[in-house]
């Protein structure tokens, strides 16, 4: 399935005017309960499939890549990984930065990143490319810092859409975190993460399937 490591998100008064205000309260009360209750009853868990689960240290020479892949996705679809870009090194051509791309023959889904010179957030962004030529996403507005340790989850599906779903300590406030979507014509097949200049840790990665989750 996989390769080794290689290097080359108004009140009222009247008794009328309260009384409709608490049917209204009722309705809202009861739309927001069964929109809890569908919520919880269609949430998905991530279920990690057998022998797929890696510590990758991608740790890369100045003006060098590393890479490593999944060439067979059959059965799978979603990658959740802990990552931390641990080291950025210094090259007049090549920036310190990784990538994780989903492809079929013809599409790529990818998210990119890239540390800044100085330290500070992280330069994140998703884009497609595909035989019509590239075609930019905008970049995440709340993405995680330089040496922080953050969570990110990739899912993809049949019909080509993929998400890409990165946890920030700076999305705290609001959701914690921050989702991007791209969609492809046809559903990737193939996984590729690949890392320059610098040094990039994922422990663990681990491949697998999002499922429904019932929950009481």
């Amino acid at each position: 399935m996989t390769d080794q490591l290689k290097q080359s998100k108004p009140s009222t008064e009247s008794v009328e005017g309260n009384n409709l205000r608490l049917v209204f309260e009722k309705i809202f009360t009861c739309f927001v309960l069964s929109a809890c209750i569908a919520g919880m009853a269609t949430a998905q868990t991530f279920v990690a499939a057998p022998n797929s689960s890696f510590v990758l240290d991608f740790d890369t020479d100045d003006g060098a890549y590393s890479s490593w892949r999944a060439d067979d996705l059959s059965g799978l679809n979603a990658m959740e990984a802990r990552v931390t870009f641990l080291r950025k090194g210094k090259h007049k051509k090549w920036v310190p930065s990784f990538s994780i791309s989903l492809a079929d023959e013809a599409d790529r889904a990818t998210l990119s990143v890239t540390a800044l010179p100085k330290s500070g957030p992280l330069v994140m962004r998703t884009e497609t490319s595909s035989e019509r030529g590239d075609d930019p996403f905008p970049v995440y507005a709340l993405p995680p810092e330089f040496g922080e340790e953050f969570d990110l989850l990739v899912e993809w599906n049949d019909q080509g859409l993929v998400v890409f779903t990165v946890y920030s300590k700076a999305a705290e406030t609001m959701n914690g975190y921050e989702r991007h979507e791209v969609q492809l014509d046809h559903a990737p097949n193939k996984l590729r993460i690949s890392v320059s200049t610098g040094e990039v840790m994922f422990d663990p990665l681990r491949l697998g399937r999002m499922e429904n989750a019932e929950t009481e």
